[in-house]
């Protein structure tokens, strides 16, 4: 009769509708006792796993496009076009690594792969016309940005219960070396700073002679208060510590109170060199920005 108001006697179920007995597993298909799998969880499935083969094939084209451009810089020989190219493409790869929720193990170190391609070509770039050094810096300074971005990003791992948990650290500087690669990035832009700022240097001597002498004044008065220390440190017990100092010990007092004066003065003579160093610095970062016009330089 289709009801399934059974109860079970004499080992077998009896509807208590109509009388009619059933098996164990007559009863259970009736009463649908089993724990049933939704019907729509195949199609759900099928639609996950179509989803992850879509955005795998995605993933594979979006790397070969990057291999192809990259791939094509090296035949350019035009270093403004490499480094431009170079850059966008690596903006798309992190644009994308970090637009993926959970990224595996397995996708950094693909990141870190293509990464290192980009950095190839920055180096093929900086090596067009290596007495540039201008353009050559911020390539290098393009390079170190681009080493700390990938250094900065982290990997997922699910642990025991099921729970999403970032790893700790990201990858080192020597996992992103390229090949034959033996100075960072930071020292081979060093290297192209140091013409850069020559530039600056003729053209401000008068900065420099100040610059000099002020560096003498320091050095000298750094001799004048390692000599006081020397002679503080045999004045007895909390002679160094000033709070204890000025309290038990008038003779360490005294001399704190004569190394006062070389203090603030040497510390005004330093403030003096930064602030020059500081407008070399400055000078050369207005180079660069006016370079970046059309020379891209990352920031991250």
């Amino acid at each position: 009769c289709g009801n399934t108001n059974l109860v079970k006697q004499d080992g077998v179920f009896v509807c208590q509708a109509c009388g009619a007995k059933y098996s164990v597993e007559e009863a259970r298909r009736m009463m649908n006792t089993e724990p049933a799998r939704p019907a729509t969880s195949a199609r759900v499935e099928e639609i996950k796993a179509r989803a992850r083969e879509t955005a795998a094939k995605a993933k594979a084209q979006a790397q070969q496009a990057i291999q192809a451009n990259l791939a094509d810089l090296l035949g350019i020989k035009d270093a403004r076009l490499m480094n431009n190219t170079a850059c966008q493409e690596f903006q798309k790869m992190l644009d994308a690594y970090d637009k993926v929720e959970h990224p595996s193990e397995a996708d950094q170190k693909s990141f870190i792969g293509d990464a290192k391609d980009v950095l190839a070509a920055l180096q093929a770039a900086a090596l067009v016309n290596p007495d540039d050094h201008l353009a050559n810096l911020l390539i290098y300074k393009n390079a170190d940005e681009i080493v700390e971005a990938v250094r900065d990003t982290r990997y997922w791992e699910q642990n025991e219960e099921g729970e999403w948990e970032k790893h700790a650290f990201g990858p080192s500087s020597s996992e992103l070396k390229i090949a034959g690669q033996k100075d960072s990035w930071e020292d081979l832009a060093r290297s192209h700073q140091d013409y850069v700022e020559m530039t600056w240097l003729d053209e401000h001597e008068d900065r420099m002679a100040e610059r000099r002498e002020l560096a003498a004044q320091a050095e000298q008065l750094e001799a004048q208060l390692a000599e006081l220390k020397d002679e503080k440190r045999g004045l007895g017990i909390g002679a160094n510590i000033p709070l204890i100092s000025n309290l038990v010990n008038p003779e360490a007092k005294e001399m704190n109170e004569r190394m006062k004066p070389v203090r603030e003065e040497l510390s005004g003579i330093r403030s003096k060199i930064d602030a020059i160093d500081d407008e070399k610095e400055d000078w050369v970062d207005d180079q660069l920005d006016a370079l970046s016009k059309s020379f891209i330089r990352l920031s991250f």
